[in-house]
């Protein structure tokens, strides 16, 4: 047996048989409040228009990086910097540009997309390339 106190302070006793029925029941609860989570978060990625195509260029300059900063700022107050990200890609290399918030992390829109885009180019010009010699990526403030 287990005692429980009731909501007005009185000492109520159970069972064991008591005890179980309720666990159960609360398992039982537990379970469909997590399958309709999970239901709703699969809902969600599938209402999700899947991401769009990199873009493709031959040379991608750091004039572009920058002017790219500059005419796509999302009207977001979080965002605070930028990054971009540069990674090999069997025809160049696989460009990640993004807008950062005040600790460095991606911002994105209300339906939590990143700002920002992907480029495969398929050559660096010198300057951008200076700037991948020692990391992958790297921040503008």
């Amino acid at each position: 047996m287990s005692r429980t106190v009731d909501r007005d302070g009185g000492d109520r006793r159970r069972t064991a048989r008591q005890d179980r029925d309720r666990d159960a029941i609360v398992d039982r609860v537990v379970r469909s409040a997590v399958k309709a989570t999970l239901d709703w978060f699969d809902e969600q990625a599938t209402k999700a228009a899947p991401p769009p195509r990199p873009e493709v260029v031959d040379e991608l300059t750091f004039s572009d990086v920058v002017r790219y900063f500059s005419d796509k700022h999302p009207n977001d107050p979080a965002v605070r910097a930028g990054a971009l990200f540069c990674r090999p890609h069997p025809t160049g290399q696989m460009l990640f540009q993004v807008f950062l918030d005040d600790n460095d992390e991606p911002c994105a829109d209300r339906s939590g997309v990143p700002y920002g885009r992907r480029v495969i180019a398929r050559r660096l010009d010198p300057e951008l390339a200076a700037k991948f010699t020692d990391t992958d990526v790297v921040i503008f403030r």
